[in-house]
């Protein structure tokens, strides 16, 4: 269980990408959004390689100056592996190992030194990044929540999010009962600034009930466990099988 609290990788429901400093990789060649498909099975990386990306220190979020967007990425070298559909996969490695490149090479954040990652057979270069947006739920090491109410942070990968959908998502991380104690429950306003201020922990359980109430194929989630409780680790992880 420590191990997978430490990093976790995991195949399964995607927010909106992260903004970054950045550019998201857009395909070599033309890409048709539109034909892009809905869900993704198989996930192959073959040979994949990272390399080291060193953030300026002058690229910083206006909300949090002392914060970067993105920390510097380790590189990696010649990752082979297969994820199984339905299957979670758990990376587990020391500070500066390469896990948050891994989750950005798979969700085109950085390029690609050499190898390939594979949905399905195709490659990720024939991806565009509103394809991947759609295909994969990303939940961030430094969880953010935007202000809003709590019910529309966790329905904000997903439109058509049902309120019950809503509080389902919330139940399988172990945050319903904590939103229903607060003043206006599911409308309590949270965020910098306004309404409620949530812990590091209660913002990541509500990143986890955002990926979880999307229609995405795939969830990654990159170092986030580390902060929760381990009764609430083993919820999160059923609720990805």
């Amino acid at each position: 269980m420590d191990a997978l609290k430490d990093s976790l990788a995991a195949a399964a429901n995607v927010s909106a990408l992260l903004d970054t400093a950045f550019s998201p990789q857009q395909p070599a060649g033309p890409s048709d959004s539109n034909s892009s498909p809905s869900s993704i099975s198989f996930i192959a990386f073959a040979d994949a390689s990272v390399a080291a990306v060193h953030v300026p220190p002058t690229l910083h979020s206006p909300a949090s100056p002392s914060h970067p967007l993105v920390p510097a990425v380790a590189p990696l070298h010649n990752v082979n592996v297969g994820v199984q559909p339905g299957s979670r996969l758990a990376v587990v490695g020391a500070q500066g190992a390469g896990k948050t490149s891994l989750c950005f090479a798979l969700l085109k954040m950085v390029p690609l030194a050499s190898g390939d990652i594979s949905f399905d057979g195709q490659s990720v270069h024939l991806f565009d990044t509103d394809s991947i947006s759609r295909l994969f739920s990303y939940v961030p090491s430094s969880p953010t929540v935007l202000v809003a109410s709590i019910a529309s942070n966790i329905a904000f990968s997903r439109d058509t999010a049902s309120q019950a959908q809503v509080e389902r998502a919330a139940v399988a991380v172990g945050a319903d009962a904590w939103i229903r104690a607060l003043p206006d429950s599911y409308n309590t306003m949270i965020g910098d600034g306004s309404g409620v201020l949530l812990t590091r922990s209660q913002m990541m359980q509500v990143l986890l009930a955002r990926a979880l109430a999307s229609d995405s194929s795939v969830v990654v989630v990159d170092d986030s466990l580390a902060v929760l409780d381990e009764s609430v680790v083993a919820a999160v992880l059923s609720a990805l099988q």
